[in-house]
């Protein structure tokens, strides 16, 4: 049996997948357990692109990630292992971004809209509270100049603007204790942390890594 995933922002392109594969994860089994045999299963995607879907198919295949993907296609990840509730595949990328971010000279080089998009997606994670937290510090440290950047904020506040304001919020404490370098050294050293615990990036059981 095959179900079909229909993306309709991309003249109706379409990606399959067979059922069996997708019955492994809890949201997909609750979201087609009513489908009967010889019925068509047609899922509609209007936010993701065919190219994060095709990694996202992958990773449904072998369960792992590609080492070389982008900071771009990381995100796309993150966000669709949220809404289908991955808990392995969102830590893959949340390790593989923190990994990223890391890197000398990575983050200035990054557009203010995917910076936004990070930071929503990780304001939006499931039990993604220390994730989101080292994000923040990372725009504090390294990026404070999309404070500014009209593109950054009108995409993070049209999203939550709770979030934004934990954001400034965070930048401000920031500022009021620099005089205590403690402070400094243990955001640097949040930031530098990776996810490294090879119990949560082992390949799930499915996967036969």
């Amino acid at each position: 049996r095959i179900v079909t995933f229909k993306f309709p922002s991309e003249n109706g392109a379409g990606r399959s997948c067979l059922f069996s594969v997708l019955a492994r994860f809890e949201y997909f089994q609750k979201a087609l357990e009513n489908w009967q045999e010889g019925a068509s299963a047609e899922v509609v995607v209007t936010d993701a692109t065919t190219e994060t879907f095709d990694l996202l198919l992958r990773y449904f295949h072998n369960g792992t990630l590609d080492s070389t993907l982008s900071l771009e296609n990381l995100v796309g990840l993150l966000e669709l292992g949220n809404k289908y509730l991955l808990p392995h595949l969102m830590a893959l990328c949340m390790s593989k971004i923190l990994r990223q971010l890391g890197e000398r000279g990575i983050i200035r080089d990054q557009n203010p809209t995917l910076m936004a998009d990070l930071l929503i997606v990780a304001g939006e994670a499931s039990a993604g509270g220390s994730f989101k937290v080292k994000i923040m510090d990372t725009i504090a440290s390294s990026r404070p100049d999309l404070t500014h950047d009209a593109s950054f904020l009108s995409r993070v506040s049209a999203r939550s603007v709770d979030l934004l304001a934990q954001l400034l919020s965070s930048l401000r404490s920031d500022l009021s204790c620099e005089s205590v370098p403690k402070r400094r050294k243990i955001q640097c050293a949040r930031q530098k942390t990776l996810w490294s615990n090879p119990k949560v990036l082992a390949g799930p059981a499915w996967s036969g890594a």
